[in-house]
């Protein structure tokens, strides 16, 4: 199984969109063919790995409600931005629907769920299985623990992410936090990375190896479950497992015939020529 996480698909080809044309402004129908063109190359090249799923993020993480910080940078840096975010998202929520209903894809998103929430609930129900995750992002080489039956690949990095110790690699993110999702570390305050007052405690190579060996140094408790609930897959609530597993067994709103059409209508007469591929 081939699990995308579609949302850092689209977000990379934003990106590569601006930089193309120079312009902070989305230019839709050039990015559609971008998107798309991104899935056929990803479910021709991993055709072997079998059917693609497209994980997606719900607008309202369920990690927000146990830590109001989380992530909450990102919402500053967008409002600071040149680019108009509310216009950008519009036409990207937009390219997403019309993907979820004409493609024959499993196109699925559950309310509080984040994408890697869907990846990781999908390899955890199904440890008997092979599976692919399309995705640069690191937080997932903890999934590799389960063995060779689940690899990674980055698409902007090219290449296949290997974690010789993903069991360590869990650990080690819980202490150090993660700071692109404003997750502190352990040894620091919940709103350390959003009050301008405070720093975090710097955490050490010497630190970590301490940690390992056995030494007795002090981690806040609190902190520690605080990041093990953030970070750690194995937390993600039951009834958000439950539902994504009950998304999933739902079959595809799309076909091959309805991928005809759409590009049809949409005149991507490039895409058109090779729609099977799809």
């Amino acid at each position: 199984m081939i699990l995308v996480d579609l949302n850092q698909i689209v977000i990379s080809n934003l990106m590569q969109q601006i930089n193309i044309t120079n312009n902070e402004n989305v230019e839709e129908n050039f990015l559609r063919h971008m998107i798309l063109t991104s899935l056929k190359s990803i479910k021709t090249k991993f055709s072997q790995y079998g059917e693609m799923v497209l994980c997606n993020d719900s607008t309202h993480s369920w990690r927000k409600d146990v830590f109001p910080y989380y992530k909450a940078n990102r919402k500053k840096f967008r409002e600071k931005s040149l680019y108009d975010w509310n216009v950008i998202f519009t036409s990207l929520n937009k390219i997403k629907k019309e993907i979820k209903e004409n493609f024959p894809y499993k196109f699925i998103e559950v309310e509080h769920a984040e994408a890697d929430d869907v990846i990781a609930t999908l390899v955890m129900y199904n440890v008997d299985k092979e599976f692919l995750i399309i995705s640069g992002d690191r937080d997932f080489v903890q999934l590799q623990k389960y063995g060779l039956t689940v690899k990674q690949y980055s698409p902007v990095q090219k290449k296949f992410i290997v974690e010789k110790s993903p069991h360590l690699s869990i650990i080690i993110k819980i202490l150090r936090g993660d700071l692109g999702d404003g997750v502190p570390n352990v040894l620091s305050d919940d709103d350390s990375l959003v009050n301008p007052t405070k720093r975090q405690r710097r955490i050490t190579e010497q630190f970590i190896k301490d940690y390992f060996s056995g030494k007795k140094i002090n981690v806040p408790v609190n902190n520690y479950k605080r990041n093990q609930t953030l970070v750690d897959f194995e937390y993600i609530p039951k009834d958000i497992c439950e539902k994504i597993y009950e998304e999933f067994n739902k079959p595809a709103l799309g076909n091959i015939q309805k991928v005809h059409d759409y590009l049809l209508n949409n005149n991507m007469k490039i895409l058109l020529s090779s729609y099977g591929d799809f």
